[in-house]
């Protein structure tokens, strides 16, 4: 009961976090279109942050 209490929080903390990137990188993108930000550089800001937060999520689990 408990492993899957923590794998629901777990899937929805990540769902939650995707699709704020994704917000963020399309406002981000909006807000650079006239400087001349590129798809793929948007992506790697994503993957940037997608490894962040699993890097914390790891750290978090190790301390606990």
């Amino acid at each position: 009961m408990i492993v899957k209490l923590k794998r629901k929080i777990t899937n929805q903390s990540k769902e939650r976090i995707q699709a704020q990137l994704k917000e963020e990188a399309i406002a981000f993108q909006n807000k650079n279109d006239n400087k001349g930000i590129k798809e793929e550089q948007i992506q790697l800001i994503i993957s940037a942050w997608r490894n962040t937060v699993i890097l914390f999520k790891s750290t978090v689990k190790c301390s606990v």
